[in-house]
């Protein structure tokens, strides 16, 4: 537990038997469950967290029979830490781009109750923005741009961020199998959180990213269809607006 709150982790992943490993490993001890969602993975992933499972009693592997997509394993993930109680389900990519240390401070927020969620900023610290391939910068800072202003969080600078928290509330409150199933499954979240009224917060994180590692995420064929789908996104909120407004007269 984390401050008399209990942790659940989420670790999205799809072929990343080179990684996966050591992310577990390096979770913190706090942390009261672990749950490995395998999008279908082609390698030794799914062996390898099997494998750890004999040594860590927190870990849980969950395995999609087909491939959805990063949004599709996150939705399990956060269906399974709210089935299992847990009070803040954290998400931790399997490709190890997220530091294990600063899990804390991701957590901090919500476990304080300024926050119902909470997600990393890349953007904050000049040295971590640099890491961050030249290409990949330009569409996270465009989409962000684009997402921050549509669902009125004009604080979030870093929308495409997955390291995230969320409350039990929620956990609780969003229906997660309808949410967008791919890459752009933080920007219909967010929406979808500010729909509901939810307070988020953004503290500063450190990119990581391995010279050795090749991005599984083809940016021209994910920018137009993410660029779709916030178009969506603002007709819904607009939408939306006067139902909201009129609940709030009554």
């Amino acid at each position: 537990m984390y401050k008399n709150c209990s942790i659940a982790v989420i670790v999205p992943c799809y072929n990343e038997e080179r990684r996966i490993r050591r992310v577990l490993e390096t979770l913190p001890a706090f942390v009261d469950k672990v749950l490995v969602v395998d999008d279908f993975s082609r390698d030794r992933t799914c062996e390898i967290v099997r494998k750890f499972m004999e040594k860590d009693a927190r870990t849980e592997l969950l395995r999609h029979e087909s491939n959805q997509g990063v949004g599709g394993a996150l939705a399990s993930g956060y269906k399974r830490a709210r089935d299992c109680g847990a009070a803040i389900a954290a998400v931790m990519a399997g490709d190890g781009q997220m530091d294990p240390e600063e899990l804390f401070l991701i957590l901090d927020p919500v476990v304080l109750g300024e926050a119902d969620f909470c997600k990393g900023n890349r953007f904050i610290n000049p040295a971590s923005r640099a890491r961050i391939p030249k290409l990949r910068l330009a569409g996270n800072l465009c989409l962000s741009f684009l997402t921050r202003h549509i669902s009125g969080y004009r604080h979030i600078n870093d929308t495409q961020n997955g390291y995230t928290a969320a409350n039990r509330n929620v956990l609780e409150t969003l229906d997660w199998d309808r949410l967008y199933k791919k890459y752009g499954q933080p920007n219909d979240l967010l929406v979808k959180l500010s729909l509901r009224g939810f307070r988020i917060a953004e503290i500063p994180n450190t990119a990581i990213y391995h010279a050795s590692d090749q991005s599984k995420m083809n940016i021209a064929r994910v920018f137009l269809p993410i660029s779709w789908l916030i178009l969506r996104l603002a007709l819904q909120k607009m939408l939306a607006l006067p139902v909201r407004k009129a609940a709030a007269k009554c």
